[in-house]
C-alpha cells in the first residue's frame, strides 16, 4: 500500500483508523500539524517529521517501508540534499605537560580528510577549549581543510576562574605548539587563539621565536581591558617576526578600530585586519542586523582560509 498524508488546519487524518472509532471512549491520539513540520502516515504507523537536522533520516528510514517509493518523501531528501550540515569532524584527546610545576594539561586535535595545515588554538580568558565557539569555529575551519589543536591552560585544566600568571601562559603556549608540532606530519602550523589565547600566543612569539610556526591568528585582539582605552597591549607586536591576522568586530568594545586600525597599519611585518561586519568581542551580532551566527562564524572561517592560501602557497 502507498503512503499517504493528509494535514488539515485542525489536525490530520489518521490512516489508520478502524470503524466505529467515531464512538470509541478511547479513540486514538490525534496528530497535531505543527509549524514547520509535516506528518507522514504509514500504514498503522504516523512519523512526525519536524524541520531539524535528523528529520531527512526519518524520510530514509520511512522509505525503505514504503513500496512503491512515496513522492512526498523522495522530494523531501531531494530537496535537502544540498543543505544538510557537514558531519562533524572527530578530534582525539592528547596530554602535554604544560610547565614543570603546574603539570599536565589536556588537548584535542580535529584533524579532517585533505588538511594541509595546522592551527595551534588557544581559548580565552573566561571559557575553555570545549566552549560553543572554540568547538563551533573548529569545525567550520576543519570544513577548510585545516586542522586544529585546542588546548586547555592550567588554570582551566584544574577548574578555576583566574587565569595563571603570564609566565606560566607563556610557557603553556610554547609547550602546546611542540606537542601540536610533533603531531603535525609535516603540516605547515600555524597559532593563535581567542582573545587572551592569541594575545599570549604573540606575546610568547615576540619574547622568542615560536618554533616552526608561520604566522598568527587573532579571533578578537584583546587592546586594552574594558573601559579602558589604550594602545600599550600592541606594543610587542612589532616584535613579532610573522604575518599577522586580526578578526575583529566591529562592536569590539575590547578593540575599537579607530585604535586598532593604526596599530595593524603602522607594524613592520605582513598584516591583515579582517573587519566582521556587527560583530562584538564575542563575535555575536544583534538580531536587527540580519545576520546569524552561523553566517558569522562560515566568515571567519572561510577569512582565516583566504589568509592562510596567501601564505602557503
Amino acid at each position: 500500500m502507498p503512503l499517504s498524508s493528509q494535514a488539515e488546519r485542525g489536525g490530520l487524518t489518521d490512516p489508520c483508523a478502524r470503524p466505529g472509532d467515531e464512538g470509541n471512549p478511547h479513540p486514538r491520539p490525534k496528530v497535531i500539524a505543527k509549524e514547520n513540520a509535516r506528518a507522514i502516515a504509514v500504514p498503522c504507523m504516523v512519523i512526525l517529521l519536524v524541520d531539524t537536522g535528523g528529520w531527512q533520516n526519518l524520510c530514509l528510514a520511512a522509505m525503505e517501508h514504503t513500496h512503491p517509493i512515496d513522492p512526498f518523501l523522495q522530494a523531501c531528501v531531494d530537496a535537502k540534499a544540498d543543505t544538510v550540515t557537514p558531519a562533524k569532524p572527530e578530534s582525539t584527546g592528547h596530554e602535554f605537560e604544560a610547565t614543570t610545576t603546574s603539570g599536565t594539561v589536556t588537548a584535542l586535535l580535529t584533524r579532517p580528510a585533505g588538511a594541509d595545515c595546522l592551527l595551534v588554538f588557544a581559548h580565552g580568558a573566561g571559557a575553555g577549549m570545549r566552549h560553543e565557539f572554540m568547538e563551533t569555529l573548529t569545525a567550520r575551519l576543519a570544513n577548510n581543510r585545516i586542522a586544529v589543536f585546542r588546548y586547555q591552560f592550567p588554570y582551566m585544566e584544574q577548574g578555576l576562574r583566574r587565569p595563571d600568571f603570564q609566565p606560566v601562559l607563556l610557557k603553556t603556549v610554547r609547550s602546546a605548539i611542540a606537542a601540536a608540532g610533533a603531531l603535525s606530519d609535516g603540516l605547515p602550523v600555524f597559532a593563535g587563539g581567542k582573545s587572551m589565547g592569541g594575545r599570549m600566543t604573540s606575546l610568547a612569539a615576540a619574547k622568542e621565536p615560536l618554533s616552526g610556526v608561520q604566522g598568527i591568528i587573532f579571533f578578537g585582539f584583546p587592546l586594552h581591558p574594558a573601559q579602558k582605552p589604550g594602545v600599550e597591549r600592541s606594543q610587542h607586536l612589532r616584535a613579532v617576526g610573522v604575518p599577522l591576522l586580526f578578526l575583529q568586530g566591529t562592536r569590539d568594545k575590547l578593540a575599537p578600530l579607530d585604535l586598532l586600525g593604526p596599530v595593524c597599519q603602522d607594524l613592520p611585518q605582513p598584516t591583515t585586519l579582517q573587519i566582521i561586519e556587527g560583530a562584538d568581542h564575542g563575535f555575536h551580532v544583534l538580531k536587527r542586523s540580519g545576520r546569524s551566527a552561523d553566517e558569522v562564524h562560515d566568515e571567519l572561517a572561510d577569512a582565516t582560509r583566504k589568509w592562510l592560501d596567501g601564505l602557503i602557497s
